[in-house]
Formats: C-alpha cells, sequence, structure tokens
C-alpha cells in the first residue's frame, strides 16, 4: 500500500498527538494511583513506540512521490 504525502503528514500528526496523550495518561495513573502504579509503564511504552512511529514518518516522507517499494516501511 503507498501513501500520499498528506496521508504520511497525517499520521505523523496522529502518532505524535496520540503518544503525547498515551504520556499524560502514563504520568497521571503514575502519580494519582496510590496502589496500582505498573499500568503506567505499559502505558509509557505505548507512547514511545507512536513517537517511533512519527520518525518512520518523518524518514518516508521525502521519498513518498518516488518510492516503489513499501515493504520497509510497513
Amino acid at each position: 500500500m503507498n501513501l500520499k504525502k498528506s496521508e504520511i503528514l497525517d499520521l505523523f500528526c496522529s502518532s505524535l498527538d496520540n503518544s503525547f496523550c498515551l504520556f499524560q495518561t502514563a504520568k497521571q495513573t503514575a502519580f494519582n494511583s496510590e496502589y496500582n502504579k505498573f499500568p503506567s509503564l505499559g502505558l509509557a511504552e505505548l507512547a514511545l513506540e507512536e513517537l517511533g512511529k512519527s520518525f518512520s514518518c518523518l524518514a518516508i516522507y521525502s521519498k513518498a512521490d518516488t518510492l516503489k517499494d513499501w515493504t520497509d516501511f510497513w
């Protein structure tokens, strides 16, 4: 599946938004939960994965119009 530059930009922005929301939720869980703070670690890991996805989008953006093989991206 090939993506247009506008789709990659949307994916980049959504990844950043998701990462920030997950981080905020992880922080709230860690600091506002008296007994069960461990779920915040999982949420923080998901936030980092979303942030990593945004870097992949940046890396592929400049080549999107000419790229023939999207295997590495997917």
